[in-house]
């Protein structure tokens, strides 16, 4: 058992319909593929009241496995393109991957 890998996991939520898009920005920056979820978010701030009904906001989820000397430049391309920047629009960010199993890799 290997406690250390070469991979990071990367996790971006956004709002629904545009984790699409983070998963094509990722590609072309290099990532083999992702797992898109869709959820609901939970901030207080973001809910809004319609006809006397509380509304939660749906968003997209996308995880991703990169390997490490790739991670940089993919969540900087998805900050910039999909400007995370700006208030509520999304957050990205990685947690080290200890271990890695049923992983085969194409060349």
């Amino acid at each position: 058992m290997q406690n250390e890998s070469n991979y990071q996991a990367l996790y971006v939520i956004v709002d629904r319909h545009e984790g699409q898009k983070a998963v094509a920005i990722a590609q072309e920056n290099g990532a083999k593929g992702a797992t898109l979820i869709h959820g609901r978010g939970s901030a207080k701030e973001v809910k809004s009241i319609l006809l006397n009904m509380n509304v939660e906001p749906e968003k997209d989820i996308v995880i991703m496995l990169v390997k490490n000397d790739i991670a940089e430049n993919i969540k900087d391309a998805i900050y910039d393109k999909m400007n995370l920047d700006k208030e509520n629009k999304g957050i990205i960010y990685s947690l080290p991957v200890m271990e890695v199993r049923g992983l085969v890799e194409q060349s």
